[in-house]
């Protein structure tokens, strides 16, 4: 039998100023959401065994670094928007 892929969960951090157009674009909901989001998908993969690690990034530019150093064979994508 195979082994579960490693999961890596990403989202936006965006409680920063540079971000505040996601909340005024896509309300305090979306961002509320966004980890909201976060929790059932952790909860699920908890659920069936499947590991995983949880990363939020502020800047777009962050996310090929996360990305690059990755051990995670799948990456869950929750990000909304990110800006620089």
């Amino acid at each position: 039998m195979h082994e579960p892929p490693n999961v890596l969960i990403l989202y936006n951090l965006s409680d920063n100023i540079e971000n505040r157009w996601i909340a005024s674009t896509f309300g305090t909901e979306s961002r509320e959401g966004v980890i909201e989001e976060v929790n059932v998908v952790r909860g699920a993969l908890d659920k069936l065994r499947i590991p995983c690690r949880v990363v939020g990034v502020k800047r777009l530019s962050e996310v090929p670094a996360v990305l690059a150093s990755a051990h995670e064979t799948l990456v869950w994508n929750l990000v909304e928007g990110l800006t620089g």
